[in-house]
């Protein structure tokens, strides 16, 4: 089985993966992660190098190779990974999928003081709100859980109930 959580930056994907991993003994993968170590350079120099249309390809090439891997794993994907609608095919067809939500104001804070992106502009709340305006159509796909007052054990926690795992303690 693989669980695929999507949402906004900041929305504690990573740390529900990492979470959901350990309780579970199984693997996770951040799409992330992989273009960085697959790249070599950091997602910010992906993005002023050559741009988020190949960064998006890059991701979709990951993404298909993840759910080639015949065993139970965690993927914490990237924010507008749902974007490309063959992600979204892999990810219904292949993973119980969870949107992490959380409000602007809480992304905001999470996010701040990274180098991310998308985050390179004047106004970071109203990009946020763009974003979530242009993406939530595609979040919608995932079942939602709310992560504003959650930390990632609490949200780990909800998924592996939801999807009526064992943890690996019993």
């Amino acid at each position: 089985m693989i669980i695929t959580l999507i949402g906004m930056m900041g929305s504690g994907k990573s740390s529900a993966a990492r979470e959901i991993a350990a309780e579970l003994d199984w693997d996770w993968i951040d799409t992330d992660e992989l273009i960085i170590e697959r790249e070599n350079r950091e997602i910010e120099s992906i993005f002023a190098e050559e741009g988020e249309k190949y960064f998006r390809r890059i991701e979709k090439q990951i993404i298909s190779e993840i759910y080639q891997i015949p065993k139970d794993l965690v993927v914490a994907t990237g924010g507008g990974a749902v974007i490309a609608r063959e992600n979204r095919r892999i990810f219904l067809a292949r993973s119980e999928v969870f949107w992490l939500s959380a409000s602007v104001e809480i992304l905001l804070e999470r996010t701040a003081g990274s180098d991310r992106p998308l985050l390179k502009v004047a106004d970071k709340k109203e990009k946020l709100n763009n974003l979530l305006e242009e993406r939530k159509k595609y979040y919608r796909i995932g079942r939602k859980i709310d992560t504003s007052d959650l930390n990632a054990s609490e949200v780990a926690d909800r998924i592996i109930r939801t999807v009526n795992l064992t943890r690996k303690d019993g």
